[in-house]
């Protein structure tokens, strides 16, 4: 591990940073929104995203309702509404398609993700 980097495990519900240590010009989340089943533990995860962004936010994720016909450890929501309904002073900046979108033929290489990115 590198001399100059911390990491540190996040844990929804215990994530408590008065002190602004962990806050950053950009917040990234690759991955993770469609893993959160828990409404609760999504809203807690997306207000601890934006909370610790300063300036920018980044999510890699679907954007779609759907809690069936997908693998039972994802649950799709329309991530794009949530900032919008919770964090007014977030705006959306724009959104990177993905280079391989999903193909059914082709699941192990193609994906439901795209980038989408806020600025405050």
């Amino acid at each position: 591990m590198a001399p100059d980097k911390s990491f540190f495990i996040y844990a929804p519900g215990c994530f408590f940073d008065r002190a602004g240590l962990f806050s950053a010009d950009l917040g990234i989340s690759l991955d993770v929104c469609y893993h959160l089943l828990e409404e609760d533990v999504y809203q807690c995860y997306m207000q601890d995203l934006f909370s610790a962004s300063l300036r920018y936010v980044a999510i890699y994720s679907s954007n779609f309702e759907a809690t069936e016909g997908y693998s039972p450890h994802m649950r799709h929501r329309k991530i794009t509404a949530w900032p919008a309904i919770h964090m007014p002073d977030w705006k959306p900046l724009f959104k990177v398609n993905n280079r391989y979108p999903f193909d059914p033929k082709d699941p192990e290489n193609t994906s439901l993700s795209d980038f989408y990115f806020w600025e405050k």
